[in-house]
C-alpha cells in the first residue's frame, strides 16, 4: 500500500455508478469533501470525466473552506445540454498532508485521517434527484522522524483496489489492461472469474454476486504480471 507523510499527496478517483447501476441522464452532483485541517494543509478536486462528455457542455467549481476542513466541488450540464448516461471516474480529491507534523504526532509512529463525501446531492436532467451512496476512507500518515529509514522508495502503482475497505462498489485500476479477474473467499473457494477484459478500469460485480461483510482475495491477472490484493468489506450494502 501506499506510505503517507509530511507533504505527501493523497489522491482518490471519484467514481459514479457502476456497470450494473450506470448513471442515468446526469444532469449535476455537488458535495463536500470533509478531513481533518490540522493534517491536511490543501485539498483540491480535478474534473477528468470524458464519459460524462466535453468539457464544454458542463460547469465545474470548486472551493476550500479555509480552515474548515471542507472542499466543495459541484459540476451541472449547461441548460440546453443533454444528460449524460454511463458511468466512470469523473475525477480525483487530491489532500496535501501539513508539512510540519512534529507537535501533531508526538511520541507516535502514526495517526489516522478519515477523509469522507458528505452532502452530495446528485440530479438528473429533470432535476429530479438521484440515489448517491456516500463513502468515507481512512488514511494513515506516518511519523516521518520514525519511518524515513524505513520507508521504500515511491513506485508508480501499477495495480489499485479502491475502495478498499469498502461498503460497497469496488473498482479495480491497473497501468496496464486487466485480462482476468477472480475473486475468492477467504478459504480459498472461487466465487466468480471473469476474463477476455481488456479494460483499465474494472467494476467488481459486488451487487450480482451478493457479497457480504468479511474479507476475500482478488486475484488480477494483466499481460505483465499476476497480483493478488486481500479484500475488506464493512457492514456491505446491498
Amino acid at each position: 500500500g501506499a506510505f503517507y507523510t509530511a507533504g505527501s499527496r493523497i489522491e482518490l478517483p471519484l467514481v459514479l455508478g457502476s456497470l450494473q447501476m450506470p448513471v442515468s441522464s446526469f444532469h449535476g452532483i455537488a458535495f463536500s469533501a470533509t478531513y481533518d485541517a490540522a493534517l491536511i494543509q490543501d485539498a483540491y478536486f480535478e474534473i477528468t470525466a470524458p464519459w460524462l462528455g466535453p468539457q464544454g457542455v458542463f460547469h465545474f467549481q470548486s472551493q476550500e473552506q479555509a480552515g474548515s476542513g471542507a472542499l466543495d466541488v459541484a459540476i451541472t450540464h449547461y441548460g440546453g445540454a443533454p444528460g449524460s448516461s454511463g458511468f466512470g471516474v469523473i475525477g480525483k480529491l487530491n489532500f496535501i498532508v501539513e508539512d510540519v507534523l512534529v507537535d501533531l504526532l508526538e511520541g507516535y509512529d502514526s495517526i489516522d485521517i478519515n477523509l469522507s463525501l458528505d452532502g452530495v446531492m446528485m440530479v438528473d436532467s429533470n432535476f429530479n434527484l438521484a440515489p448517491v451512496v456516500m463513502d468515507s476512507i481512512t488514511v494513515r500518515i506516518y511519523n516521518p522522524d520514525q519511518t524515513v529509514s524505513i520507508l521504500p522508495a515511491p513506485e508508480r502503482e501499477e495495480l489499485v483496489v479502491f475502495p478498499n475497505p469498502s461498503t460497497g462498489q469496488v473498482w479495480v485500476r491497473s497501468a496496464e489492461p486487466i485480462q482476468r479477474v477472480r475473486l475468492y473467499n477467504i478459504l480459498g473457494q472461487p466465487l466468480g472469474q471473469w476474463q477476455d477484459l481488456g479494460l483499465d478500469l474494472w467494476p467488481l460485480p459486488v451487487y450480482e454476486l451478493g457479497i457480504s461483510t468479511g474479507a476475500y482475495i482478488l486475484e488480477v491477472e494483466t499481460s505483465g504480471r499476476l497480483w493478488k490484493e486481500k479484500l475488506i468489506f464493512n457492514h456491505c450494502k446491498r
